[in-house]
């Protein structure tokens, strides 16, 4: 009986050190952020991002899309107009335009799983010169008190691959607007 005691205690005890150090090694809150140049005037830089109905040649590609359902609003652009993709394993992941502020930025809110996990995503556009754009994007967000999403962000260097993501997908948007 003892024994049983011990090693009840030294579980719980493990359980707890792993909850402490997964708080403390791998934060919530997480910031990503690409840029690029674009050889294109400011105005169709910050036109092809607003217009949701180009994400399915930039932001999503065929691969990504293949086993879900992809739609985008009826408002294609400015504040309320969306893109939501449902995924066959109950994924769902809604990107809405909250702020609009045409040729400087552009605000989206995503949700996952309607709200379950909500990040902010942000386009700033910013002219170069006549000629040349800089975009820059940028997500921030929280996995919360979610341990599990805590351990695989952190595991599986979310934030890098992200970043690498978003440099590439930047590079497709580029390639758009340079066209």
């Amino acid at each position: 009986m003892q024994y049983f005691k011990f090693f009840t205690g030294g579980v719980i005890f493990t359980v707890l050190f792993i909850v402490f150090m997964a708080f403390v090694i791998f934060p919530g809150d997480y910031h990503i952020s690409q840029s690029i140049e674009i050889t294109a005037p400011q105005a169709k830089v910050y036109n092809t991002i607003a217009d949701l109905s180009t994400w399915n040649k930039w932001v999503y590609s065929k691969e990504e899309l293949k086993d879900a359902k992809y739609s985008v609003s009826d408002q294609k652009t400015g504040e309320g107009g969306y893109v939501l993709i449902v995924y066959a394993e109950n994924y769902e992941l809604k990107m809405i335009t909250v702020q609009a502020t045409p040729y400087k930025e552009i605000k989206l809110t995503a949700l996952v799983n309607k709200g379950e996990q909500e990040s902010n995503i942000e386009f700033n556009v910013e002219s170069i010169d006549n000629s040349h754009t800089k975009v820059t994007w940028q997500q921030s967000g929280s996995f919360g008190w979610s341990i599990v999403n805590r351990l695989t962000a952190g595991l599986l260097d979310f934030k890098g691959k992200t970043e690498e993501v978003y440099k590439d997908k930047l590079t497709l948007l580029k390639n758009i607007c340079e066209d």
